[in-house]
């Protein structure tokens, strides 16, 4: 992506000599590396897609009578099975899963670039005028890009709808990227 800057090289400069200050940072917005491991690997696996060979053989049938009498199905854990717990229907068979992309990253700032070059114009302003240091700059303008993100996974807009299997799991919630809420919870903002 190339970036015009039209404010002037005033604004450049006073930004140059806070750097050279050491004050110099970064600003990182997304699931970071202290995410846990399923949670990097489920917003992974929708930003960018995914293909998953099962190898088949999960048990799966109803975890009681009366799931099974409103047709229930779920997986079965084994351990539950080896101590009698649920009723054993079947065992899954070999298959391909493919997720397709969900970009909500990515997705999100081509959405509002010119929104987040707006606010980062404006932070870089304050930070020149010394109303701001760039760190705080940094994480207001993360934040903003947060937000936006959060705001996208909300309205589920322009995502490859979840198979009928899923939505079934999920109780009929339509949006692809909502669940439990533990991927929005792990986008973070992190200024380094």
């Amino acid at each position: 992506m190339s970036l015009e800057i039209k404010e002037g090289p005033d604004l450049l400069d006073g930004i140059i000599s806070r750097l050279k200050d050491g004050d110099f940072k970064k600003s990182t917005v997304g699931i970071h590396g202290d995410a846990e491991g399923e949670v990097l690997k489920y917003a992974i696996a929708n930003e960018f897609g995914a293909t998953i060979e099962n190898k088949g053989g999960v048990a799966y049938g109803f975890k009681s009578k009366t799931s099974a009498k409103r047709g229930q199905t779920r997986f079965l854990k084994e351990n539950d099975l080896n101590k009698g717990k649920g009723y054993l229907s079947g065992r899954t068979k070999a298959s391909t899963i493919i997720i397709p992309p969900r970009p909500f990253i990515r997705q999100t700032f081509d959405k509002h670039k010119e929104h987040l070059i707006e606010v980062g114009v404006g932070l870089a302003a304050k930070v020149r005028d010394g109303q701001l240091k760039i760190n705080q700059a940094l994480f207001l303008w993360g934040e903003t890009y947060n937000n936006l993100i959060q705001k996208e996974i909300n309205e589920g807009s322009n995502f490859v709808a979840n198979a009928k299997s899923t939505l079934a799991k999920k109780g009929g919630n339509k949006n692809p990227l909502q669940g439990e809420g533990r991927l929005q919870q792990s986008i973070k903002t992190v200024v380094e």
